[in-house]
């Protein structure tokens, strides 16, 4: 074997390797990620927790009117 095929032969060993760690990634990442709505919900309860403040406004809108 020449030092070419060698090297030939280590580059593709390298890239395989490369390749089975990205899809590795992508599963990873694939598997941890939300689903757009699960996201969505999680984002709402945390960042906008409006649900109690507009029972709140209604209830006094509802008391005022009477």
């Amino acid at each position: 074997m020449s030092i070419a095929d060698g090297l030939l032969a280590a580059i593709e060993e390298i890239n395989n390797l490369d390749k089975k760690l990205a899809r590795d990634i992508v599963e990873h990442i694939d598997s941890q990620a939300l689903t757009p709505q699960a996201l969505m919900n999680e984002l709402e309860a945390k960042a906008f927790p409006l649900k109690p403040l507009g029972r709140y406004l209604q209830q006094r809108r509802s008391s005022s009117k009477s």
